[in-house]
């Protein structure tokens, strides 16, 4: 024997709708004076410019670093190549390398911001 029966939807269908909790008396939102605004924006200001110095300080130290490893790698290939070894590749490609990364780490240091907004 089949079952016949027919499932028939509500005719009105109920919607819950969410709703934060409120306490008596407290606020549904908080707003700050101006004077306290602009206080934390230049807070905020002071915090990006200082990430900003510490980021171009942090590029020119391993600039120095850099150049001071390009030029380990050059004695080194100098005292190689006069010894009569010839240079390895690796230390060519090592040569090539911080060249890369210094001449980027320059292009970050000292380039300046398009937008002064």
């Amino acid at each position: 024997m089949k079952n016949n029966k027919k499932i028939r939807a509500p005719e009105t269908i109920c919607v819950e709708e969410d709703q934060p909790p409120h306490k008596e008396g407290a606020a549904t939102h908080s707003v700050m004076s101006p004077s306290k605004v602009d206080e934390y924006e230049k807070r905020l200001n002071n915090a990006e410019k200082a990430q900003r110095l510490w980021l171009k300080d942090f590029a020119v130290h391993l600039i120095v670093c850099c150049l001071g490893a390009l030029m380990v790698l050059w004695v080194t290939d100098t005292i190689l190549i006069n010894l009569g070894r010839g240079s390895s590749s690796f230390q060519k490609e090592m040569f090539e390398y911080l060249k890369l990364v210094i001449s980027t780490l320059i292009g970050f240091a000292f380039s300046s911001k398009l937008n002064n907004s």
